[in-house]
């Protein structure tokens, strides 16, 4: 390749002719210029090769925050500043050029008679818009409640189209496989393309599509629920999720179909989990693209390298890509307002990771590069969740994770984003 790129140049390679005393091969260039040329290549090439990185164990490709809060920060005046104390213009490019590259939205399902909702589809297309201005990559995270899902809570929207649809077709128990379908196809299905087409038309497209959030136990309960005991427990959320993935695949075919848990301390669990909705989702001739699991010391324990063994369990098993999709972590145990905090007790922390600035980093570090180093390149991304997420009791907002952000409580960047440009 070298000798045909000089031959390009008018130089002439021959390595046959040997020196008597030196028996070393030289070089016959008939042009002086063309010698500082083959010079400065062999440098550059050399140069190349020293500085090459090992992308394998060093790169993630989706570097994650969530700023669900963001809007409604900004609209109660939040002025965010970074390390020098200046205000922060935009965020969201603040913390691209930190290194992230995807903002993951919550989702809710309105309720026409709160007026003072947030996570709305107005407000998500209005984020979406700006996250693309960004050059950030987006997730949608579709939560199918009205408020927060999560394991104990899925609870069913309280708006007046779901609930009288749950009244005719759901009643209080599971119902009937024909009325599920009646109930999919005339208010689960229309909602999710409403929301993907409403994106489309203003060329805001998720990249990735996550349908539902910490599902272990189901989603718009009862009628979604894990049926524990029945005979056919995952038939109903099977069900739904295969017409969801459909509907999100058909709207959306470039983006990446995610699902989302909680048990990622729970290797049993999530083993069972996913090997009965795969199976389900075969039924109807459906797949998903990767796995999402939240990772908090508070619930998921404190041993970090357990967690790493559970993932390449699940990476071997099912040949998935995986996400840590939800984490934090404290950079202090005290508070600034009069809600209580998640995290306020040492034994909730990762012993080689105190409770600090460095703490933080060096936790969030140690995570992403667990995530980077899983085999076969199935580790494919982490997001902190939410680095926003302060308290502003002046204005009446308040944060149980406001200990948890990259901002103190003078709202001043502390720097643990910047882990990511190592990984980009």
């Amino acid at each position: 390749w070298i000798c045909g790129f000089f031959q390009n140049q008018n130089c002439e390679l021959n390595l046959t002719q040997s020196l008597a005393k030196t028996n070393k091969a030289v070089f016959l260039c008939y042009n002086k210029h063309v010698k500082t040329k083959f010079f400065l290549f062999c440098m550059f090439f050399i140069f190349s090769l020293s500085y090459s990185r090992d992308y394998s164990q060093d790169f993630l490709p989706v570097r994650g925050v969530d700023l669900s809060f963001l809007s409604e920060l900004e609209e109660k005046g939040v002025v965010f500043k970074d390390t020098a104390g200046k205000p922060i213009g935009d965020l969201i490019s603040f913390l691209r050029d930190e290194g992230a590259n995807c903002v993951r939205l919550r989702l809710w399902i309105e309720n026409p008679a709160n007026q003072d909702s947030h996570c709305t589809l107005a407000e998500t297309k209005k984020m979406a818009l700006r996250i693309k201005a960004a050059g950030m990559k987006f997730l949608l995270d579709f939560h199918f409640s009205y408020t927060w899902a999560d394991p104990s809570n899925q609870l069913f929207p309280e708006n007046k189209t779901w609930q009288e649809a749950l009244a005719k077709y759901g009643g209080s128990g599971l119902p009937e496989p024909e009325k599920l379908k009646i109930f999919s196809e005339e208010v689960f299905e229309p909602y999710i393309r409403n929301v993907l087409e409403e994106l489309n038309l203003q060329d805001t497209a998720p990249d990735i599509i996550q349908v539902g959030n910490e599902i272990s136990n189901g989603f718009l309960h009862p009628l979604g629920r894990i049926d524990y005991g029945g005979e056919n427990p995952f038939g109903n959320l099977g069900f739904l999720l295969a017409r969801g993935i459909k509907t999100a695949r058909e709207c959306c075919p470039g983006a990446e179909i995610m699902l989302h848990l909680d048990c990622s301390s729970d290797l049993e669990k999530s083993e069972w989990w996913l090997a009965n909705v795969t199976e389900q989702l075969m039924l109807y001739g459906i797949d998903f693209d990767s796995i999402g699991f939240s990772y908090y010391s508070v619930w998921h324990g404190q041993n970090l390298e357990q967690i790493g063994a559970n993932l390449k369990e699940i990476i071997d098993e099912f040949k998935k890509p995986v996400y840590i999709v939800e984490t934090a972590y404290p950079w202090t145990l005290d508070w600034n307002d009069n809600m209580n905090n998640i995290y306020g007790e040492k034994k909730q922390l990762i012993k080689k990771f105190p409770a600090g600035k460095n703490g933080q980093r060096e936790y969030f570090e140690a995570l992403c590069k667990m995530v980077a180093e899983f085999p076969g390149g199935y580790g494919r991304g982490v997001f902190w969740w939410e680095p926003d997420y302060i308290s502003f009791p002046e204005a009446g907002f308040y944060s149980s994770m406001e200990n948890l952000t990259w901002f103190d409580f003078d709202r001043i960047y502390n720097g643990t984003g910047a882990v990511f440009k190592r990984f980009r």
